[in-house]
């Protein structure tokens, strides 16, 4: 008697999931971009 409402809400979950997997792949993409910042050069002295 309910089954009218199962595929609307089948549907609901599978746009969400998309959108979750979308948003995933531009986080790490983007993420990706981001460069890390180089230690700065370092000298060690030493007296003879």
């Amino acid at each position: 008697m309910h089954d009218e409402a199962v595929s609307p809400v089948i549907g609901v979950l599978l746009m969400l999931t998309l959108t979750l997997i979308i948003a995933a792949i531009v986080n790490s993409y983007a993420g990706g971009l981001m460069e890390t910042e180089s230690k700065a050069p370092s000298v060690t002295m030493q007296e003879t």
